[in-house]
């Protein structure tokens, strides 16, 4: 527990998030950093907690980014004897973690049934010309049929770990 870190946070709000940097407050986004400010200060102040997700469809890579420069900002503010980075990064993993399990995200992040699963690949694989999937919001291959893997000449899950652009 860390409740000197719990009061510095809720009393420095204003000056992180303006340090932090600008989220559209009607964002998902916004509101998975709300949920996990409320969840941080809880679990410094009173020990363990468990992150509230309940209706939150928020995209995961752009909501780790928030929480990333959020605590930045955190970081660059705190005094040095409160140690906020290292408090914060075992919160931060445990928050993106329940959010990634939570099943809103998942539906938001395309995650389709078993037999439509082992369908779709089998039509691309079949296609001649190369073929990249990409997701429209975070730029990441989600897919690649064997002509991209072999146009590009690599492995199908070196291409899976690289950003489109």
């Amino acid at each position: 527990m860390e409740p000197d870190l719990a009061r510095w946070l809720i009393a420095q709000r204003t000056a992180i998030e303006r340090d932090a940097g600008a989220l559209d407050a009607a964002s998902a986004e916004a509101e998975a950093l709300r949920r996990f400010r409320s969840f941080a200060v809880l679990a410094l102040a009173r020990g363990a907690a468990t992150p509230s997700l309940e209706g939150l469809r928020a995209p995961l890579r752009r909501t780790a980014r928030a929480l990333d420069a959020w605590i930045a900002a955190v970081a660059r503010l705190a005094p040095l004897e409160l140690k906020a980075q290292a408090a914060l990064a075992p919160l931060r993993a445990q928050f993106v973690a329940a959010l990634a399990a939570s099943q809103p995200a998942r539906r938001a992040a395309g995650i389709v049934t078993a037999s439509a699963r082992r369908a779709v690949p089998g039509a691309i694989d079949r296609i001649a010309d190369a073929f990249l999937a990409a997701d429209a919001e975070s730029g990441a291959i989600v897919d690649a049929n064997p002509a991209a893997c072999a146009l590009l000449g690599l492995a199908r899950p070196e291409l899976l770990a690289r950003e489109l652009s």
